[in-house]
């Protein structure tokens, strides 16, 4: 039983309103994502193209746009938004595969450059959105989020990144991009969007997997997995059986936003350096974290409304909490095999990477690391199971 999973698949010219939509034949789809800066990849195989749709296809200059869910409940959602970084085709008859490659914001990243002037008193917000205009790219911000102020003005030449990495170093934010938007979060905290309860009644496939950071930053899986009993039920014949949640995703209130710094120090020094000069203002204040994070490695039914930076809501028998989403696999086949979405969770309050430095004292009442409800998980011991 292949639970009415439904998908569609959008694939043409980027800048042209017409492309091909394919919801009937095979395919396949491996999409990773990270809250990091690096471009999302993926891939995705399709399964007897007509030969002039395959030679279309297999042209420069091709995005593609995958939405995947389950008819019943909400439909195919969108899960991959980038462009086709390569693209060919495999005979192994009686099957023809063509196959893509993906990025997620590959040619925005890599190829935009800007050149920007501004007076004194600029904020950080205006510059993330001409910069978000520069790449053709939507901007996804939260409306709470702390500002720089540069007291002395801006100038920038060069590519758009490098301006993307100094403005959010300067006010204690992170960049990425998540299906064609820049999205712009506190460092290491979470989005703005509805958070969503995983639980063994609405996704969660076994239990959380404890991940632990060795010092180089690395990750490595702890002997031994949290209680085996929580798993779902069901699901396809050649693999380990799951079944549809029995009631929808749940979501919880995560309206809140992010806890956001207030306060600025006078003292610290310009972060956008460069050639062509600029600077002045202070920058928000931040704590720098101990390279690498301890976190939860989680399987559930495909989730394509998640993406990095998320917030999600962790019950399970071993482990209960608030978690942000780092990073996540979404992966299917719809002919056979479950659909499924892997993810990497971490404390919101948690340090995501950097050496770790001496700050100041706070004028201004930040929220410390690790005191956020985000960071109020408790993980059960085998007599309170």
């Amino acid at each position: 039983m292949l639970f009415d999973r439904v998908y569609r698949l959008l694939v043409g010219k980027k800048g042209n309103a017409s492309g091909i939509e394919i919801t009937d034949l095979r395919i396949e789809f491996d999409i990773e994502k990270s809250a990091k800066k690096n471009p999302n990849k993926g891939s995705i195989k399709i399964y007897n193209l007509a030969k002039h749709t395959r030679e279309e296809l297999e042209k420069p200059g091709t995005r593609c746009v995958l939405y995947a869910g389950y008819k019943d409940q909400d439909g195919p959602q969108l899960i991959f938004n980038g462009d086709v970084t390569f693209a060919w085709t495999q005979f192994k008859l009686p099957d023809v595969i063509t196959e893509f490659e993906l990025g997620d914001g590959a040619s925005e990243i890599r190829d935009t450059t800007i050149s920007v002037g501004y007076d004194k008193g600029v904020k950080s917000k205006q510059i993330l959105n001409d910069a978000a205009k520069k790449m053709d790219t939507p901007l996804v911000i939260p409306s709470n989020l702390a500002e720089r102020v540069w007291e002395h003005g801006v100038s920038f030449f060069g590519p758009v990144r490098t301006l993307l990495d100094k403005v959010t170093k300067g006010s204690n934010s992170e960049w990425s991009i998540q299906n064609g938007n820049l999205q712009v979060i506190e460092k290491g905290m979470v989005t703005t969007r509805q958070g969503i309860i995983l639980a063994a009644d609405s996704g969660l496939i076994g239990s959380p997997e404890r991940e632990r950071a060795s010092k180089d930053g690395t990750s490595k899986k702890e002997e031994g997995k949290a209680d085996k009993t929580n798993t779902a039920k069901g699901g396809s014949p050649k693999h380990k059986e799951v079944s549809l949640p029995t009631k929808p995703s749940k979501p919880f209130d995560a309206t809140g936003g992010t806890p956001v710094t207030t306060d600025i120090d006078d003292d610290a020094e310009d972060e956008i350096e460069d050639s062509k000069g600029g600077g002045g203002g202070a920058k928000i204040k931040s704590s720098e974290p101990a390279k690498g994070v301890d976190g939860w490695r989680v399987k559930t039914l495909l989730m394509p409304m998640l993406n990095p930076g998320d917030r999600v809501q962790l019950e399970s028998r071993s482990v209960k909490g608030v978690f942000r989403i780092q990073e996540l696999k979404h992966k299917g086949d719809n002919w056979q095999g479950d659909w499924q979405t892997e993810m990497k969770l971490i404390d919101p309050a948690a340090p995501i990477e950097g050496p770790k430095k001496k700050d100041k004292k706070s004028k201004g009442g930040h929220a410390e690391r690790g005191s956020s409800p985000g960071s109020d998980y408790k993980v059960l011991t085998k007599d309170q199971l």
